[in-house]
């Protein structure tokens, strides 16, 4: 594929934040926020086998914490914090081992200028764009993605083409950082060898 709009982005991941901050109608009482920003929320790898919500979860716990009055407990609030899922790609938050974005030094409980306060930051700093008084609504849509139509700009062939069915390439099988993959697959391949060859055939 030829990705025309390549040029209009300065980095191969998005790094912007986006808050959402929601006050009661008098202006009087802060009832709660939506946060997007693009990470996988892989901090617990694949060896964890308890229901967690890893670093989106933990996130919401902290700031609802943060927000809401001593004592209360975890989801009983009138405060309620979402951090929510933007277009992460493969946005991982483990490669290097956690780093504060603002000195690049490794984060700290104590004294690292990014726990937190970032987000925090945003939050209070936030302005009000958009008054209303009416619902929230949302609209959902299943789309067949192995017939859509591509126009000749944005393929190889200069020809409109569509999409095909998809397929799982040996690199899948190597899993992630995060959470690697049984065997000897490796992230980035895209040959084969003999041996796998021959288990395809054998088990297709």
């Amino acid at each position: 594929m030829n990705n025309i709009d390549q040029g209009e982005y300065t980095y191969n991941t998005d790094h912007e934040m986006t808050i959402l901050r929601f006050e009661s109608i008098d202006g009087k009482n802060e009832i709660g926020m939506i946060n997007f920003y693009p990470v996988h929320a892989v901090n617990l790898n694949n060896t964890n086998l308890l229901v967690a919500g890893d670093n989106k979860g933990y996130a919401s716990y902290l700031f609802e914490k943060l927000k809401n009055p001593s004592g209360t407990l975890s989801g009983q609030g009138a405060f309620v914090a979402a951090f929510g899922q933007s277009n992460e790609g493969d946005v991982s938050p483990n490669l290097m081992g956690p780093k504060c974005i603002d000195t690049g030094l490794p984060c700290e409980f104590y004294t690292s200028t990014c726990n937190g306060r970032s987000e925090k930051y945003l939050y209070d700093k936030a302005q009000v764009f958009i008054n209303g008084n009416g619902i929230v609504n949302f609209r959902h849509t299943y789309v067949d993605m192995q017939t859509i139509n591509v126009s000749s700009h944005f393929t190889s062939t200069g020809r409109n083409e569509t999409t095909c069915q998809a397929a799982l390439g040996y690199a899948f099988a190597a899993g992630t950082t995060d959470g690697p993959g049984d065997f000897d697959f490796t992230q980035s391949a895209n040959s084969t060898n003999i041996f796998w060859a021959i288990c395809i055939i054998i088990f297709s």
